[in-house]
């Protein structure tokens, strides 16, 4: 539950401003930045009033999100389902020597694989034309060497940003 007031506490005109700012598809332009610093509010009451919006977008967003979070387990659950019933009647057709079935509704074919292939050795003994390299930078040492250090060698970006903590 939002811990924010109700959306109908908010003031209308900024309620107005914020239903324009969700037609334009969340974007705030230029045109509505400048309607909205032009009302005759107090700072405080502004900045009350759009942290309650913000509010109010995370809860519903967060309620659009657990829903469908819940969907696409439903739905990966029925995929699993299927993929073990195919691997059911893969089964019971290789034991019975059959490698298709046609019906009226359905044509069923039991069809090699392509191969799966992996290593049993060392992975220091995989033959170098058969190895993949690959280097990225391990950013949580980065920013433990700059927490220590204070600094991080050249080549480095560091961007301190700011975020809004209702």
């Amino acid at each position: 539950m939002s811990k924010g007031i109700a959306l109908w506490e908010i003031a209308g005109e900024v309620v107005e401003l914020f239903e324009k700012v969700e037609q334009q598809g969340g974007e705030l332009t230029d045109e509505l930045e400048e309607q909205l610093d032009s009302l005759n509010l107090e700072a405080e009451t502004k900045l009350e009033n759009l942290a309650c919006y913000i509010q109010n977008l995370e809860a519903e967003g967060k309620a659009i999100v657990d829903t469908a979070s819940k969907a696409v387990a439903r739905g990966r659950s029925r995929l699993a389902k299927a993929k073990r019933l195919r691997a059911y009647m893969a089964l019971n057709m290789d034991a019975i020597g059959q490698d298709r079935v046609d019906t009226d509704r359905v044509s069923v074919k039991l069809k090699n694989s392509q191969p799966k292939i992996e290593w049993s050795g060392e992975v220091d003994d995989i033959p170098p034309q058969f190895q993949r390299h690959t280097i990225a930078l391990d950013k949580s040492k980065a920013k433990a060497s700059l927490k220590e250090e204070g600094e991080l060698p050249e080549g480095f970006v560091i961007t301190q940003g700011k975020h809004i903590s209702l």
